[in-house]
């Protein structure tokens, strides 16, 4: 690339997609590590369906987690890094 201004906006370009993969990895992973914490520490828990944290970015301080306790019960769940449960409510029962 003969254009200087063109090579920098590549540049710049790559760099902000590299950061943001780099985020997006780091948070799936965290989410995925809150999602076997749960699973390890609650064995009623069958299936986790959905993970979500609780504050902006890097304030991961609770996470609320939909899963299944058994077949046919879909229960809301907050819980912290480490598994544990601080509270749970029913979603939807068949």
């Amino acid at each position: 690339m003969k254009n200087p201004v063109m090579k920098a906006f590549v540049i710049t370009f790559v760099g902000i997609a590299a950061i943001l993969l780099l985020v997006k990895v780091g948070v799936e992973s965290k989410l995925q590590g809150v999602k076997q914490e749960v699973l390890e520490e609650n064995p009623e828990i069958t299936a986790v369906e959905d993970v979500q944290s609780l504050g902006g970015l890097f304030e991961w301080q609770e996470y609320v987690l939909e899963v299944h306790k058994g077949t046919d019960v879909l229960y809301r769940i907050w819980a912290k890094e480490d598994g544990l449960v601080n509270d749970e409510e029913v979603i939807v029962t068949k």
